[in-house]
């Protein structure tokens, strides 16, 4: 497998809640504020253990609210969130960085062959390169 589907973002969920901004609030002992009520929150838990807080602030206008289209795009960035982590899993499997430091390790040997870059530079350059 060499990409991440909706499918594997999905296998990873085991536990899905959604509240309203003034329901995590209030429960919070934060601020009550009739404006919180637009915003939707989603909390999953991933199989690993691992939480993503997925968000939405809703419309600008409180009484255009619709809670399912608030909880849809909540879940949307929430689902966002895990394709980058299941992402970044993907791109170590498959061997990480190697080829992008083997690239820029030829870049730098030709740019200090053509004379573009003196030793120093080319010293400094590779120990960059190597906080990458």
């Amino acid at each position: 497998m060499n990409k991440v589907t909706l499918e594997d973002v999905e296998a990873e969920i085991v536990f899905e809640q959604y509240v309203r901004g003034s329901q995590a609030c209030s429960k919070a002992g934060i601020l009550e504020s009739d404006i919180l009520d637009k915003a939707t929150i989603c909390f999953m838990i991933l199989r690993g253990g691992w939480v993503v807080i997925g968000r939405n602030a809703g419309p600008v206008d409180p009484n255009l609210f619709d809670p399912k289209i608030g909880e849809q795009m909540a879940r949307k960035d929430a689902l966002y969130q895990i394709w980058h982590v299941l992402g970044y899993q993907l791109h170590c499997r498959m061997g990480g960085d190697r080829g992008f430091r083997s690239s820029k390790e030829k870049e730098l040997h030709e740019m200090r062959l053509s004379g573009i870059l003196d030793l120093e530079e080319a010293r400094v350059r590779v120990r960059l390169m190597e906080l990458l």
